[in-house]
C-alpha cells in the first residue's frame, strides 16, 4: 500500500471512490484488500473498492454464515480516470517521519536507529501479519535497545494466534502483546513515545506527535519490516 501511496500522494485520489481491478489484484488476499482500503483515506480517496473472486466470496461466506451478492461493475461503466500499475515493479517501503505519502525503498533508510518497533492496530493487526512476525522472530531475540510491541486487532485474532503458537513466538523473542486496542497508534498508552525516539510502526498514520512526543519521529512498514528491524535495532529490509 506504500508503494500506492508513492504514486497518488495525499491529494491524487481526493473525493474520488476507486476500483482496483486486474491480475495482480486478483491475488491479493482479503486482509491485503482491507488494508489498502484502510490507507485509502490517506489518499484522499472517500473508498476503495476491489473486484472480488470466488474465493474472496467464499472467505466472506465463512466469516459472515450469510450467502454474499455477487456484485460488480456494470460492463458499460465510465470511469474519471483510468490509471495502469505494474505491481510487479513494486518492493518493500516506508513511510518517512511526518507524512504517510513521504514513501521510499527500505534500502533508502536502512540502518536508521530505532528505540520500538509497533506492530498492530486496524491496519495491520490481523492474523496474517502476526503469522509474519512471528515468522521473522522465530528463534530470534528482540535487540536489547529496542521495545517490540505487538496489538491484535481483535480478540478473536488474539486467541486464533495464541492458539497458533505465534503470541508465544513474540513473547519468547522480547515481544510484549497487548491486548485488542488502539493503543499507541495515536499515542494512548501502551508504547507512547519519548523525546526524540524513533519506532517503526505498521499502523496508517505518523504525523507529528501521532504516537507521542513531538520530538519523536515514526516510520511506517508492514509488518515484516518491522519485525525485522526490532530484531537488528536498525530500519532493516526482511530477508525472507
Amino acid at each position: 500500500v506504500l508503494n500506492l501511496l508513492a504514486i497518488f500522494g495525499a491529494n491524487k485520489l481526493l473525493g474520488k471512490a476507486v476500483e482496483l481491478y486486474g491480475e495482480e489484484v486478483d491475488k491479493l488476499t482479503l486482509d491485503e484488500r482491507i488494508t489498502i482500503s484502510s490507507m485509502g483515506t490517506e489518499m484522499g480517496a472517500i473508498a476503495i473498492l476491489f473486484t472480488p473472486t470466488e474465493e474472496i466470496y467464499r472467505q466472506l461466506e465463512r466469516l459472515t454464515g450469510k450467502k454474499m451478492p455477487r456484485i460488480f461493475a456494470d460492463d458499460d461503466a465510465v470511469y474519471a480516470e483510468t490509471y495502469e500499475i505494474d505491481m510487479s515493479t513494486f518492493v518493500p517501503m516506508v513511510a518517512r517521519p511526518g507524512h504517510p505519502h513521504d514513501d521510499a525503498p527500505v534500502e533508502t533508510v536502512k540502518k536508521t536507529h530505532i528505540d520500538s518497533a509497533f506492530i498492530g492496530s486496524c491496519t495491520n493487526g490481523r492474523l496474517s501479519d502476526l503469522k509474519i512476525a512471528a515468522e521473522m522472530l522465530q528463534g530470534k531475540r528482540v535487540h536489547e535497545d529496542v521495545r517490540l510491541i505487538v496489538t491484535p486487532g481483535t480478540q478473536q485474532i488474539l486467541r486464533e494466534a495464541n492458539k497458533l503458537g505465534y503470541i508465544d513466538i513474540i513473547v519468547d523473542a522480547g515481544g510484549v502483546v497487548s491486548n485488542p486496542t488502539c493503543g499507541a497508534c495515536l499515542g494512548g498508552y501502551m508504547g507512547i513515545l519519548g523525546d526524540n525516539e524513533v519506532a517503526i510502526s505498521t499502523t496508517n498514520r505518523n504525523f507529528v506527535g501521532r504516537m507521542g512526543s513531538r520530538s519523536s519521529q515514526v516510520y511506517l512498514a508492514n509488518a515484516a519490516v518491522a519485525a525485522a528491524s526490532a530484531v537488528t535495532g536498525l530500519i532493516t529490509a526482511p530477508t525472507r
